[in-house]
């Protein structure tokens, strides 16, 4: 179990590591593995960055984020650029449809809705906007709405663990209303962590419930799913 002091160390030579951050911008206090990041960037990419930085770390089980976005007067945009530059954006983003997303601009936060068959294209959205000047925050309330049915969900699913050269064989699919509960039993934390990742690549997929279970001494560690 790390101290707070060594996690902190951790965290901050972590965020030190990140080309597009000035670690100086940004505080970092832990209390019992929940990280808080606090201070102000001027660009929104620079907040996600110094998160996922923060998530990597070993030991760190929460992350609050207190990072504000301030920009400069000269990077200052109307909210008409803004916004047309959030469309442009995710029309030119590739892995995306055409006219399935709306927007709306507020403050700062750019809110995204609308229906999508994969939840790899909801992140795709989110990630075309992040280095718009003028985003401060993003709202991704974009929902995984399936176009076929749970059997084709399960049946894609259970393909590619099987065509998986390292694992599954002990694994039981179910799917209901879109959402993966997984069960059965893996040899690794690797092994748990892999399957879930795959079951949230899968098309339509909503939600996944991780129940695999690892043998000790990695049973106690991950006793909480990966993937909610």
């Amino acid at each position: 179990m790390k101290t707070n002091e060594n996690l902190q160390k951790e965290v901050q030579d972590a965020l030190k590591c990140q080309i597009l951050l000035h670690a100086a911008e940004i505080g970092v206090t832990v209390h019992d593995g929940i990280v808080t990041l606090s201070g102000t960037v001027n660009a929104y990419y620079k907040k996600i960055a110094a998160e996922k930085a923060a998530r990597e770390v070993d030991g760190v089980s929460a992350v609050i984020q207190n990072i504000t976005v301030t920009h400069a007067k000269s990077m200052t945009k109307s909210n008409i650029d803004i916004v047309v530059a959030v469309v442009h954006a995710l029309q030119n983003c590739s892995h995306l449809p055409k006219n399935k997303i709306s927007i709306k601009f507020e403050n700062g936060t750019i809110t995204l809705e609308g229906d999508l068959p994969h939840n790899d294209q909801k992140a795709a959205a989110k990630t075309a906007i992040e280095n718009i000047i003028g985003v401060t925050s993003i709202c991704n309330n974009i929902q995984i709405v399936s176009d076929k049915d749970d059997q084709f969900e399960k049946d894609h699913l259970e393909h590619t663990l099987e065509n998986n050269p390292i694992f599954f064989k002990n694994i039981v699919v179910a799917v209901s209303s879109s959402k993966i509960t997984l069960t059965g039993h893996v040899t690794c934390i690797f092994e748990k962590q892999e399957v879930g990742r795959l079951a949230k690549l899968t098309p339509g997929v909503s939600s996944v419930h991780n129940k695999l279970t690892v043998p000790s001494p990695y049973a106690e560690a991950m006793a909480q799913p990966f993937y909610q």
